[in-house]
């Protein structure tokens, strides 16, 4: 016997997002206060431990809900997911500390809460759009130009080179030469045996 198979969904792909759009809006507008005060708890305390390590069930414990129950309500409630959340944090603290130039990438990534260098990079790239020696060097030259300073890692341009002619060819080429003879480019002198 052959098993049934139902009839596909009249339904367009773009339906079923704006139909999973509007449940996200109708969850969030019934949330209970006794669940906003579990979400408002369990945002305290990722803000309070976002450099720890931490797994859903103590967030979860934290909120004073089980774990299906915090996810639910969290994600109905915020719009995130808690890791989604914990990683926001993470990023916005890294980002003020990637503005402060004394502070190593590798102190950055323990004291935002990264586990490695690579995940802060990965993270701070999707969320920012840049990686974070690139959002430090817009950063510093923000600043700068706030100030009114040119960057430091900017040299200033090495000055044009210049033609030699008969006005300046005794600071070119700190010398003298023959009245009526062309100015020449100067060449080097170089040291003969003995001097």
């Amino acid at each position: 016997m052959k098993p049934k198979i139902k009839p596909s969904s009249s339904r367009s792909a773009s339906s079923d997002h704006e139909a999973a759009a509007v449940g996200l809006a109708e969850a969030r507008a019934h949330v209970q206060p006794d669940d906003a005060l579990g979400v408002a708890r369990a945002k305290a305390f990722i803000q309070a431990h976002v450099a720890e390590p931490m797994r859903l069930p103590q967030v979860a414990a934290a909120a004073g809900l089980s774990s299906a129950s915090f996810r639910r309500i969290f994600r109905a409630a915020t719009g995130l997911t808690a890791a989604q959340f914990l990683f926001d944090l993470r990023v916005k603290r890294a980002k003020t500390l990637l503005a402060d130039f004394s502070i190593p990438l590798s102190e950055v990534r323990k004291v935002a809460g990264f586990g490695s260098l690579s995940q802060l990079t990965r993270r701070f790239h999707r969320a920012a759009g840049m990686s974070p020696q690139q959002y430090r060097t817009a950063a510093q030259q923000q600043r700068l130009q706030r100030r009114g300073e040119a960057p430091s890692g900017n040299r200033a341009a090495p000055p044009a080179k210049q033609r030699t002619t008969e006005e300046n060819f005794p600071q070119l080429c700190g010398g003298t030469r023959a009245a009526g003879s062309p100015p020449t480019r100067c060449l080097p002198r170089w040291p003969r045996q003995g001097e």
